[in-house]
């Protein structure tokens, strides 16, 4: 019987002569006993031999006897190995040694043998010898006419037969039997192996490869070796498989010649196959010679082999697994028919090492059969030997999700939705950032944290310029509305210096009926009045900010910087820097600036007085001159004024008019100044239209370089797996991470479109014209431009197209909505918000949203299969085959299951062949399930072993569709029995 747990590292030597063999016996007096205390005594413990002699089973047939006496009962296989040696030599002047690995499953397998061996013929001198024992004996002799004795001729017969290559490949062609349970194996050495058959002229090379391609096994130990023939040398797997029919397992044996070399290979190159101690796990190793066949010191382990599930078990209902199941460490397959409980087990190892995915899935086993899990129990042994148990239907404190369990609906809904799949994507989300050393997360604890903490400062000046870009519309707008308005400006002054030239042209009538000296005096004195007025307001006006200035400033320093300060160390809180260096980054104005300011509201309220007041009273002398008029505070120069209107001699009604003129000629003046000041503003704004032109397309550029720099970040925070991806199997460099502008071209020409009235006459034709214009002139620079790039490509487009978007306005030009209108175009011709940067996934050049539920099911299984490496938890899979065609299976995952049996345990519920045959699972666990009464739980039982198990291999041709199918495409380079 089987292990049932399956295919697991055994120790063979497949190459130990015996006491008695024909050449080069060294066992000198040593019994039979004694040679077999050393193989059951030899250490590591053997599992399998191989009783080697040459052209003879005589070896084998004497230690099967003692076998049938209860010798080697730990021995799971006795095998025999007849050494052949080959008519061609070695440059060691030795023969070519081939061997006859024979399965003993045939009862009648040593008469088998030996009828082969008897067809084999050796030509010497005049005749023919066959290779059996009296023939051989006879050759001896006529090789030497001196031996008398049968033994020592017996041995020169076989020391001199040679077998001839091209016979033994016909005599093998036609006999089913040596090809359904022979393997052959040739030596790999210099010394009697074909390495030795390399000359300077390279005469035997054909026939070198003639030999090797006729073998399926290599005797070899060298790293060197094993790699050449495992396809990881000079030559890669196919073309090892084109050339010499398929790739090599390397064993290697102890060639024990003596008691002391018995189970004892040099430099303790053990042979370790993968599998049961029987033949068939020799053909397996055949079939897959990387993940069945190893030389060294100790076995291969699963990088994880301390986290495996390797036994499990029910408490608490019979029905169950109560008895318990092992679990094989590695690649382990469930397969059943409907109902038989297949998911059942993936559920209870799920919850017996403490994950919920079964008690949050409705589908689940667990949840479907609640009612009769009340208080089931499921306990998992790990290979590190702890005990884990968990309540089958509710969660405990301490469960910590030791295994990933993929179930069948959660690879359902990952796989079949349609469009951008948001839950896959987080999944790869999950995959990127496991991908980076600890050291190099940023003290994030997932993906969405180590993104802003990669890119956060270049989105905040990304919004910054968009900002920017909106706030430049608006100033935009101001200086057009300024331009616009200097001819009314121009007009308005025009008025009023015609009517202060009418104004002063009758207060001069008026003064005029006086002296003309007095009236003189007058103009000045008004003169110094209107000068004085003017500087009062400004005096006024600049207290008045500066009081505003202080009370802002003393806000800013009592809750604006302090606010700051604190949302600068919320958003830095993780730096942990210094309370030094905090104080230290703590906002404040510079300086006593409080005093400072106050000194100057008080210096210009000083000089506010003085222009006011003065320090003089009384009425100034007449007729200063308008230098000394102008050092004359505001007070005393009215007075001065109301003065000399008396002694004009106005009377009450012409006071009166003058005093009007006066205010109004003071209003005018100032108007005239004001216009002055607003029309030297308004002829700037053309100017200044073009410097935030300028600057417009300066912060666009500015943009889009800092989507760059996101693009750049992106791109490195994807490195750590883009690496692995490169260096990774063909399947997996098919999956490509993608940093990719997503422009909106649609969306932004749409809003273009509200703008305009597509009925005019002109560029824009109807709808989707303007989308077919940016495509043509905006969309690479958009989607792969440099900043440059864009900002050349937006002013390209405006000189195209501006005039046909103002021909096209839909707001009437001499409509008040109009400058509106100009307004909300800068803006949308500048707008970002439709052009973003995002990461995403390809898979043969096709985007996650567009790929098929089938091949989306191929990227999942990429995910945990190839590149979730730093996750070495037990992967559980119910059905991953579920929306993969046969051909994807077989071609692009089954040597993705090969990779990751190595570094973590993958057990998976399945109906595909493929997935059970062509990945060599270690382990196949066969489910069926019996009712015993309609309304009482069905009878789950499990019986498991490896593929090298008959019993297993008919289990899976019946079970599976294509079982039988996938068995034969895995051998049909063999010859080998499936």
């Amino acid at each position: 019987m089987g292990d049932p747990q399956g295919s697991v590292w055994r120790r063979w030597d497949p190459h130990l002569h015996a006491p008695g063999t024909a050449l080069n016996d060294q066992f000198d007096d040593v019994s039979i006993s004694d040679y077999l205390d050393a193989i059951e005594n030899a250490g590591p413990p053997l599992a399998a031999v191989g009783i080697t002699d040459y052209l003879s089973t005589a070896c084998y047939e004497g230690v099967m006897a003692a076998r049938h006496d209860g010798r080697l009962s730990g021995i799971g296989l006795v095998f025999p190995n007849i050494e052949l040696r080959l008519s061609i030599g070695t440059k060691a002047q030795k023969a070519v040694n081939l061997h006859m690995l024979v399965s003993p499953e045939d009862t009648n397998h040593v008469a088998e043998t030996n009828r082969f061996l008897n067809r084999l013929s050796f030509a010497y001198g005049k005749d023919k010898y066959c290779c059996k024992r009296d023939e051989l004996i006879a050759l001896g002799r006529a090789h030497d006419s001196k031996l008398t004795d049968d033994a020592a001729a017996y041995a020169e017969g076989v020391n001199q037969f040679k077998v001839d290559f091209n016979q033994l490949r016909h005599e093998v062609k036609e006999s089913e039997w040596v090809q359904q349970n022979v393997l052959f194996a040739v030596a790999g050495s210099s010394n009697d192996g074909t390495a030795g058959m390399q000359d300077d002229t390279s005469s035997f090379a054909a026939q070198r490869v003639e030999i090797e391609a006729f073998c399926h096994i290599v005797f070899a130990s060298s790293e060197n070796q094993v790699k050449f023939w495992l396809g990881e040398g000079v030559l890669d797997k196919a073309a090892i498989e084109g050339k010499y029919r398929s790739l090599k397992p390397c064993l290697h044996g102890s060639d024990a010649h003596s008691i002391g070399k018995v189970g004892q290979p040099d430099l303790d190159r053990y042979t370790w196959i993968k599998g049961d101690a029987t033949f068939d796990a020799l053909r397996q190793a055949c079939i897959e010679p990387a993940e069945r066949a190893f030389v060294g010191a100790v076995p291969p382990i699963v990088d994880a082999s301390e986290r495996a599930c390797v036994h499990v078990r029910s408490h608490g209902a019979a029905w169950l697994i109560d008895a318990g199941l092992p679990i094989n460490p590695g690649l382990v397959a469930i397969i059943g028919g409907r109902g038989s409980g297949k998911t059942a087990l993936a559920d209870l190892i799920a919850r017996g090492a403490g994950n919920s995915v079964p008690l949050l899935n409705e589908k689940s086993f667990v949840q479907r059969a609640h009612l009769l899990l009340g208080s089931v129990e499921s306990a998992v042994t790990w290979s590190s030997g702890r005990l884990e148990q968990h309540h089958v239907r509710s969660t405990d404190d301490g469960e910590d999700e030791a295994v990933h369990y993929l179930s069948q609906q959660f690879v359902d809904r990952l796989c079949s939705a349609d469009g951008p799949n948001d839950e896959l994507v987080r999944e790869i989300q999950k995959v990127v950032f496991s991908s980076h050393p600890l050291a190099d997360r940023l003290g994030a604890t997932n993906f969405d944290e180590l993104l802003l903490a990669r890119t956060g400062h270049t989105q905040q000046r990304r919004e910054f310029l968009r900002a920017r870009l909106d706030r430049i519309a608006d100033d935009v707008l101001a200086q057009r509305l300024l331009k616009e308005q200097l001819p009314a400006k121009e007009k308005a002054k025009e008025t009023a210096q015609a009517d202060l030239k009418q104004d002063m042209i009758v207060r001069n009538k008026l003064v005029r009926k006086g002296e003309q000296e007095r009236a003189n005096y007058y103009e000045r004195l008004k003169s110094a009045i209107d000068e004085r007025l003017r500087g009062v307001q400004d005096l006024d006006r600049r207290s008045s900010q500066l009081g505003h200035l202080l009370k802002e400033a003393e806000s800013y320093e009592t809750h604006a910087f302090p606010d700051l300060h604190s949302q600068l160390r919320a958003r830095f809180d993780g730096v942990a820097l210094n309370p030094s260096t905090w104080a230290a980054l703590e906002i404040a104005f510079k300086g006593a600036w409080r005093e400072e300011v106050q000194k100057e509201i008080e210096g210009t309220n000083a000089s506010l007085l003085a222009t006011r007041k003065g320090s003089n009273d009384g009425v100034p002398t007449p007729g200063l001159t308008e230098v000394e008029l102008r050092l004359l505070p505001l007070d005393a120069l009215q007075a001065a004024l109301e003065q000399l209107s008396k002694e004009i001699g106005l009377d009450h009604d012409a006071a009166r008019k003058l005093k009007a003129l006066n205010q109004r000629i003071s209003q005018r003046q100032q108007d005239v100044e004001r216009f002055d000041k607003e029309i030297e503003v308004c002829r700037k704004a053309e100017e200044a239209m073009r410097s935030l032109i300028t600057e417009r397309a300066t912060v666009y550029e500015a943009f889009f370089e800092t989507v760059i720099e996101e693009e750049s970040a992106l791109g490195s925070l994807y490195e750590p797996l883009e690496q692995h991806l490169l260096t990774s199997s063909e399947t997996v460099r098919r999956l490509n991470l993608v940093v990719i502008r997503r422009v909106d071209l649609v969306a932004w020409a749409a809003r273009g479109e509200e703008l305009l009235d597509l009925r005019k006459t002109g560029k824009f034709k109807g709808r989707g014209s303007l989308a077919q214009f940016a495509e043509e002139h905006l969309l690479e620079a958009w989607q792969s431009g440099s900043a440059d790039e864009v900002s050349v490509a937006m002013a390209n487009f405006r000189t195209e197209y501006d005039a046909a978007i103002l021909a096209q306005s839909s707001v009437d030009r001499a409509s008040a909505d109009y400058r509106g209108w100009t307004l909300d175009v800068g803006r949308w011709l500048y707008s970002t918000d439709h052009i973003d940067v995002s990461y995403s996934f390809e898979y043969d050049g096709v985007g996650l949203g567009q790929l098929s539920p089938g091949t989306r099911g191929v990227v999942l299984l990429l995910l945990y299969l190839a590149l979730d490496l730093d996750d070495d938890r037990p992967l559980i899979i119910d059905q991953p085959e579920e929306n993969l065609d046969p051909r994807t299976i077989y071609a692009d995952l089954v040597s993705l299951f090969g990779e990751v049996r190595r570094r973590r345990q993958v057990i998976m519920v399945t109906h595909n062949a493929n997935l059970v045959v062509n990945t060599d699972v270690d382990q196949v666990i066969v489910a069926t399930s019996e009712r015993v009464a309609n309304n009482a739980a069905p009878k789950f039982s499990y019986r498991s072993g490896g593929l090298e198990d008959p019993a297993i291999r008919a289990d899976v041709c019946e079970i599976l569709e294509g079982g039988r199918a996938a068995f034969l495409e895995r051998a049909k380079r063999l010859r080998v029995a499936t």
